[in-house]
């Protein structure tokens, strides 16, 4: 019986484990929150974090498991990455797109090479010296969840602001942007060779 190892236990990840269960393939979920909602229906699961890729690795060679998957959470899309990598087994992309697709500067950046417009930003000189219409939106450049996020109405609400983003950010960084008032936006991207 293949063996697939889930990155993740919350319960959108459950979706997963009861379609590979489906399709026959025995499901064995990690993350380091005993009793998570996924491992309660996985056919095995681990208390190791999905951050520690050295420990998910020694693991998973001693389980034999023969693919990776990721749920929902995108802070473990690089472990996955590096989890695939290391075990030598298929992984949906390359370092580069894993770091772009998991940090919103670079997706940002990378967007704009390709003539793909975003979310108009800001630089906090920008905000300072008043060429900029407030409100703006402050994040985290790699934050998930809109955790770290804060609506400015002015220029003295910013360093609250951007302290708060930089604690949400693993690489302490922060972006300013131009605040979207709209029902909700949706993009689809499609990526051909790289």
């Amino acid at each position: 019986m293949k063996k697939i190892l889930i990155l993740g236990a919350n319960p959108e990840t459950a979706v997963l484990v009861k379609m590979a269960q489906k399709m026959g393939i025995y499901a064995i979920v990690t993350d380091n929150i005993p009793g998570s909602y996924a491992k309660k229906i996985a056919d095995k699961s681990w208390d190791i974090d999905g951050m520690d890729v050295k420990g998910i690795v020694n693991e998973a060679r001693h389980e034999q498991v023969d693919g990776v998957m990721v749920g929902t959470a995108d802070p473990l899309i690089m472990p996955y990455y590096k989890i695939c990598s290391q075990l030598g087994l298929p992984c949906y992309g390359n370092e580069k797109s894993v770091t772009v697709l998991t940090n919103k500067a670079k997706f940002k950046a990378e967007c704009s090479k390709f003539g793909i417009a975003g979310v108009p930003e800001y630089t906090l000189e920008q905000c300072k010296n008043g060429t900029v219409f407030f409100p703006v939106l402050v994040k985290p450049s790699d934050g998930r969840s809109g955790k770290g996020m804060t609506l400015c109405y002015s220029k003295d609400e910013l360093p609250d602001a951007i302290e708060k983003a930089k604690e949400f950010s693993n690489c302490k960084k922060f972006l300013i942007e131009h605040y979207m008032q709209c029902d909700d936006v949706f993009m689809y991207y499609t990526f051909v060779n790289g």
